[in-house]
């Protein structure tokens, strides 16, 4: 599970209101002998049947993707990106004027959003910002849950001739 994931696990419990179990995800501090299947198991049982139901099985989807791709490609890439990072500012720049002229006519359109955050990760990562890489990374995981959702309300409305 990603950190992002058990955040919103986390979140989700308290809203609920429910008691954080007795031990603690991977990447805390004590881990209390539960290992990440533990942890999982834990969320599959108590907490994602109590997420809107969209969100648990897009969660899902996200999770059983993560792992196949992981089985599938274990090694990511030899390197992150192979662009110079004036490349990527003039890119960058361009596709936020394209994005503020589609939201100035009240047209966001979702895969140029996407496409933005994936260039401001490649920014961050080669001036050397790992953390603000690793925000910009979460936002484009934020957009791709967004979208996600665009396409389920469409499904739910349309069913699958979307």
């Amino acid at each position: 599970m990603t950190t992002e994931t058990i955040n919103n696990v986390l979140y989700y419990v308290w809203r609920a209101g429910d008691e954080l179990p007795k031990c603690r995800p991977i990447g805390m501090k004590e881990n209390n002998g539960i290992g990440p299947a533990g942890w999982q198991k834990y969320c599959e049982r108590v907490i994602w049947p109590k997420l809107p139901n969209d969100r648990a099985q897009h969660q899902r989807m996200i999770d059983e993707a993560y792992t196949h791709a992981c089985e599938k490609h274990p090694k990511l890439c030899d390197i992150f990106t192979d662009r110079g990072v004036a490349t990527v500012k003039d890119n960058l720049e361009n596709c936020k004027g394209i994005l503020e002229l589609t939201i100035k006519y009240d047209k966001a359109e979702a895969c140029r959003v996407l496409h933005e955050e994936c260039l401001e990760v490649e920014e961050a990562y080669l001036e050397g910002r790992p953390t603000d890489c690793l925000y910009e990374l979460a936002q484009c995981g934020a957009v791709v849950k967004r979208m996600m959702e665009y396409v389920q309300e469409q499904i739910d409305k349309e069913g699958e001739k979307v």
